[in-house]
């Protein structure tokens, strides 16, 4: 037998060896995790699958030559964008291929002239499932000439926080109520931006505002747009909004802040705290202090907080401002933030005129876990105010006093003076409140075994002596007026001043910033 016939013969051996020996995948082979893991181990848990197929199919040829496998980009499912974790998973595909004898990885970059077996893609997709993001990294094998898939893997992706400490930030030279914001909104946006990682290359993040309010009255303030401006101004592709309803399941992020004067000012410098918290866990990502001079400080109460009739949050004349220690150890902050954005949208709507729909939200609030509260209740009664619906509105007021001497020992009123008077303040829309207020709590004496304390206060300017005068004389017209209204409140309340003693801001500005040291509190008290 001649030589040529010899190697044909060798050849057609080789072949049907060939054919006999490898496995073609003709059916993609599915492979769906729904378990979700890092993303470290979802690509490992994939190259396991998909190297051992190449093995299978390759068989004894992957021992004589290398099987060079294309690894090319990450991308996003929807844009086809190129994402970030490419490089780390590609060191993760590194790290597992070193275990398949004779398959080999190069990239777009290394691969030269080197014509690949079979390409690998990847791409990761973000959808929503019951408000939470989910993450599923997607692998596939092709072999690029006749474009057939030999199989793909899905992988759920669990996202791990980070473990690194919130960022910090503490400015204590005065600055002006803009710079200051700015710099808060510059660490916020960092915070966001750092924490969000890669993941923002699959969708947008969603930072939401909470109302500013002011720690030592605990009003809320219109001040939060300055702040939402400051924001969206540096960023960066970061959408932002104040807190709502329809957004909250969106959101990543929450945004608060407090203002609270400096005591030791004398009324020239604020504390201003603005704070960074994952929407969904509550962790702290970011705190900012900075001094803020009154100066251009734009100070103004909201609408809902400048008409309500009471203060809905405990005061403290010994309270230092705003602790954050303490705001991190409430609990349920998740189910505290469903609450506030229906409350946010009940005093937007109060805010536009639209009071049919702020009552309509105040008493859904009502109906939530804890949701039954002196402002859900404050703002019913507003609402039906402002639609003349009088005798719903004292029915209202009636629900709140009960409410509130259920709950509490003390109520405060915002039944506020002039400086330097026992004349009524507080503008034409409150001042017009205090006689249907004044005639409630009498009328709640009816029903009560127990008496009140009408305490006076007065703001820390004057003498002691005088302002002590003055806020007697201020808990007397109080306590006039109930007698007027019922003549048993002569014999069920007793009034008397406090003077400058338990004052909550004590600067002594005798303006609208300050108004809360003018105030009147009912504080239940044993029958002598």
């Amino acid at each position: 037998m001649s030589f040529k016939k010899k190697m044909m013969l060798l050849l057609l051996a080789f072949f049907v060896l060939a054919a006999c020996t490898t496995t073609i995948i003709q059916a993609p082979v599915l492979l769906e995790l729904t378990q979700p893991v890092p993303l470290k181990i979802a690509t490992e848990r994939g190259a396991k699958h998909l190297f051992t197929l190449v093995q299978q199919e390759r068989g004894w040829r992957s021992e004589v030559l290398s099987t060079k496998i294309l690894v090319l980009p990450t991308y996003q499912e929807n844009t086809k964008k190129v994402l970030e974790p490419s490089s780390a998973i590609y060191t993760y595909l590194q790290q597992q291929v070193s275990s398949y004898k004779g398959i080999q990885l190069i990239s777009a970059e290394t691969q030269g002239r080197a014509q690949a077996n079979y390409e690998l893609h990847s791409s990761l997709l973000m959808t929503e499932d019951k408000g939470k993001e989910k993450v599923v990294l997607s692998m596939w094998m092709i072999e690029p000439q006749s474009k057939r898939k030999l199989s793909t893997v899905s992988s759920a992706i669990r996202m791990d926080n980070p473990s690194s400490q919130p960022k910090l930030s503490r400015q204590l030279e005065p600055q002006p109520w803009l710079v200051a914001l700015e710099e808060s909104s510059r660490l916020m946006l960092a915070a966001a931006t750092q924490d969000r990682s890669w993941r923002k290359q699959l969708s947008a993040t969603q930072v939401l505002l909470v109302p500013m309010f002011d720690a030592n009255s605990k009003e809320n303030l219109n001040l939060t747009a300055d702040l939402q401006a400051q924001l969206q101004k540096h960023s960066g592709g970061v959408k932002i909004a104040t807190l709502s309803q329809t957004l909250l399941p969106q959101a990543h992020y929450i945004i608060h802040s407090a203002l609270a004067i400096d005591k030791t000012s004398e009324g020239q410098v604020y504390d201003l705290n603005v704070w960074l918290r994952d929407a969904k866990t509550g962790r702290l990502l970011a705190h900012a202090l900075n001094k803020v001079l009154a100066q251009g400080l734009p100070y103004a109460l909201s609408a809902e907080s400048k008409d309500s009739p009471i203060y809905t949050e405990p005061l403290n004349p010994n309270g230092q401002g705003f602790d954050l220690r303490q705001e991190m150890q409430r609990p349920h902050y998740t189910a505290r933030l469903q609450l506030e954005a229906i409350l946010t949208d009940a005093a937007q709507a109060y805010a536009n005129a639209h009071y049919a729909k702020a009552l309509e939200l105040y008493e859904t609030a009502q109906t939530m876990k804890n949701g039954m509260s002196l402002r859900s209740l404050a703002g019913r009664y507003l609402a039906l105010i402002r639609m003349n619906r009088t005798a719903e509105a004292r029915m209202a007021f009636a629900d709140l006093l009960k409410y509130g001497f259920k709950h509490s020992q003390q109520l405060t009123f915002k039944i506020l003076f002039a400086v330097d008077s026992t004349q009524f303040a507080g503008g034409d829309f409150l001042s017009g409140q205090y006689q249907v207020w004044t005639e409630e709590i009498a009328d709640y004496l009816k029903y009560q075994q127990s008496c009140l304390l009408v305490a006076g206060h007065s703001s820390h300017s004057g003498s002691e002596a005088y302002n002590l005068k003055l806020s007697t004389a201020r808990a007397a017209v109080i306590r006039q007026a109930m007698k007027a209204k019922q003549p048993l409140a002569g014999a069920r309340t007793r009034a008397e001043g406090k003077g400058f003693y338990e004052n909550i801001i004590g600067t002594g500005t005798d303006d609208f910033r300050d108004a809360v040291d003018r105030r009147v509190e009912f504080r239940k008290q044993a029958c002598l």
